[in-house]
């Protein structure tokens, strides 16, 4: 649940960023929107188990994944900052709900497993558009006579 409040903050941060043009807005919004949703289905299924969700930007930064900083005013860094931070944070996602569906399988929790692997296919989406826009900036250069023979 603490990388869905850090990528929902996150997210919305970089969609209000100063000088972010408006596609880039529309794309931070709609991930921090996913984002949203995916605490809200956590937070769903942790109450219908009989467990307490967290819900402060205080509890989140205690429990935040990785070295990543969580702060009351997170500033929008540049897009490709973004981007790269973003696919960081996806990917620790992506960890996470991978080792939370092989807990409940062991629990034989159908149910948590359903929800689970919704958000993970979301967040394996996520990665990969964060990943698309640092491929298109940082695009692979390939010469024309790699693979030739006799060259």
């Amino acid at each position: 649940m603490a990388s869905e409040l850090v990528a929902v903050s996150f997210y919305a941060s970089a969609a209000a960023g100063r000088g972010v043009i408006e596609s880039d807005a529309e794309f931070f919004r709609g991930h921090s929107e996913d984002e949203q949703g995916h605490y809200n289905d956590l937070a769903d299924r942790i109450n219908e188990l009989q467990g307490q969700p967290i819900f402060t930007i205080d509890e989140v930064g205690q429990l935040a994944p990785g070295d990543i900083e969580v702060t009351r005013s997170m500033k929008a860094p540049e897009l490709l900052e973004m981007a790269r931070i973003s696919s960081e944070l996806e990917t620790l996602a992506i960890q996470s709900y991978k080792a939370a569906i092989q807990q409940a399988r062991q629990e034989e929790d159908e149910t948590t497993i359903k929800v689970l692997r919704s958000i993970l296919a979301d967040e394996e989406e996520h990665l990969a558009d964060f990943q698309a826009i640092l491929e298109k900036a940082n695009p692979v250069i390939i010469p024309p006579n790699l693979g030739q023979v006799g060259v």
